[in-house]
């Protein structure tokens, strides 16, 4: 009797949802799986809670990167801080201000996240004085642009106005009251410039001015007032008056200490050169006809 008793009060602890006991009389835990009840929907709703918190950490985080996106852009596309303040300009003689900035495309007020150098610097050469530009950032609100001018060499008249030459053939603009003791080149023809923009004398006019404006300028006709070149080969500078023909640079460097001393002639006889031929190794000149 004892023994049934004793099997049957051991058939109802292996009955009870707990555990069950084992060989030796100790209860072991079942697995989580085998849980059933309300045990297992505690488990379920546990887990079901913790899905909802994470997603609400989620939607949490989410807003504030979108928000902090939106004061980023805010303030770097919005905030006058990141705007275009001011604009200066350095280094123009003769081209006006207004025109450099209208050339830039550069506004006031403008996000300098848009300013791309590059651009602006070539706008900026298609104005004809412009030989150099450079481009400064100074902070996030100013725009720093110098202007490098080309320099004028002579003097030219298209049409009965007097324009500035530089000293590569470019047509600069008007002649400005600076220039007014620069020579005058007679007798060119005007071109259109290879880049399309502004004129450019005749490249055979232009080979002239790059060879021979260097050494006439240290020579003692430093001072002349005008310059051609009728054919190739030949040129001819008006030097008070006189006209000196000219072919090769190293024989009219030859010439060049006798020039001086060739002028005394004139007090001499109390006559005016027509013209000096420094084409030869002999310096050919021809005094005015006397009445």
């Amino acid at each position: 009797m004892a023994a049934l008793l004793f099997n049957k009060e051991r058939r109802n602890e292996e009955r009870r949802p707990g555990g069950h006991v084992s060989k030796a009389g100790k209860r072991r835990p079942t697995r989580n799986g085998f849980q059933s009840g309300k045990e297992g929907e505690s488990v379920k709703r546990t887990f079901s809670g913790k899905k909802l918190w994470q997603f609400v950490q989620f939607a949490a985080l989410a807003a504030l990167v979108g928000y902090a996106a939106y004061q980023s852009h805010y303030i770097i596309f919005r905030a006058s801080y990141f705007k275009l303040q001011k604009l200066s300009i350095t280094g123009n003689r003769v081209i006006p201000r207004e025109q450099i900035v209208m050339m830039s495309g550069l506004e006031l007020g403008m996000p300098v996240f848009e300013l791309d150098k590059s651009v602006v610097m070539r706008r900026l050469h298609l104005l004809p004085r412009v030989e150099r530009v450079t481009i400064t950032q100074r902070g996030p609100n100013e725009v720093a642009i110098g202007v490098f001018e080309k320099e004028p060499a002579a003097r030219i008249h298209i049409d009965g106005e007097p324009l500035e030459v530089d000293g590569h053939g470019a047509i600069l603009g008007k002649a400005s009251k600076e220039s007014e003791k620069l020579p005058w080149i007679l007798g060119a023809d005007v071109l259109p410039s290879g880049g399309g923009t502004g004129l450019r004398l005749d490249p055979r006019i232009v080979e002239g001015l790059v060879a021979w404006l260097p050494v006439l300028r240290k020579s003692p006709l430093a001072d002349f007032t005008s310059i051609s070149f009728p054919t190739q080969g030949k040129v001819v500078v008006m030097w008070r008056d006189i006209e000196f023909f000219l072919a090769d640079a190293e024989v009219f460097r030859r010439h060049g200490p006798y020039v001086n001393d060739l002028l005394t002639l004139e007090t001499e006889r109390g006559q005016r050169f027509q013209y000096v031929d420094l084409r030869f190794n002999d310096i050919v000149a021809r005094f005015h006809p006397v009445d």
